[in-house]
C-alpha cells in the first residue's frame, strides 16, 4: 500500500517524509480508528483513507514542526476517518444488547440521542451547501485545520478562508434556524 500513497505525492522529499510518517504511526492509527469501529478490517479501510488523505496534503503535515502536534494531527486524522465510515458499518438494523442499554442512564440516553439528531441535522445542511463554504466549514471544524491549514488545503487565501467561514456559519445558523422553526 506505500507504493500507491507514494504514487499520490510528486516530490521525492516528500515522499521519503511520508514513508517515514507511515511507518512511524500506521500502528498507532489502526488502534484509533479500531477502537471508534471495534473491527480490524474497518479500521483498516479508515487508516486506508486517512493516508490516501494525508498524501495529497502532505505539504501541510510537513509544515507541522512540533512532533506532538503532527502525531495528534496523524490520530485525529485516523478517528476522523474511521467516525466517516461508522454509519456504513454499523447496520441500523443491529439494536444495541441489554447489557449496553442497561449501562446508559435514562438522562444520558435522551442526551445522547439529541446530540445524535442534532449533529445529523447539521451535517446534513452543511453538505447542502455551496462547496466553498462547505469546504471551509469541514476542514476547519470537522478536520479541526487551523486558518491557514485549511486555507492551504483547499488552495484559497487566508482572508479568502477566513470570509468564508464567516458566512458559511452565518447561512448554517440561518439555515437550521429555518428548519428548528418549521
Amino acid at each position: 500500500m506505500l507504493i500507491f500513497y507514494t504514487s499520490l505525492i510528486d516530490e521525492r522529499s516528500h515522499k521519503s517524509y511520508f514513508e517515514t510518517i507511515y511507518h512511524q504511526y500506521r500502528k498507532q492509527m489502526l488502534y484509533v480508528a479500531d477502537s471508534v469501529l471495534h473491527n480490524k478490517s474497518d479500521a483498516e479501510d479508515a487508516v486506508h483513507n486517512a493516508f490516501i488523505g494525508i498524501a495529497k496534503n502532505i505539504d501541510t503535515v510537513r509544515k507541522i514542526e512540533n512532533e506532538t502536534d503532527r502525531r495528534n494531527y496523524l490520530l485525529k486524522s485516523a478517528k476522523n476517518a474511521a467516525l466517516s465510515i461508522l454509519p456504513q458499518v454499523r447496520k441500523p438494523e443491529e439494536p444495541l444488547s441489554d447489557s449496553e442499554t442497561d449501562c446508559i442512564s435514562d438522562r444520558d440516553f435522551v442526551e445522547m440521542i439529541c446530540q445524535k439528531a442534532e449533529y445529523d441535522k447539521i451535517v446534513a445542511e452543511m453538505l447542502s451547501m455551496d462547496s466553498r463554504y462547505r469546504d471551509a466549514l469541514y476542514y476547519h471544524f470537522v478536520l479541526e485545520f487551523s486558518i491557514p491549514q485549511t486555507a492551504d488545503a483547499l488552495g484559497r487565501s487566508v482572508s479568502a478562508v477566513k470570509q468564508q467561514l464567516v458566512r458559511g456559519k452565518k447561512l448554517l445558523l440561518e439555515n437550521l434556524k429555518e428548519e428548528i422553526t418549521l
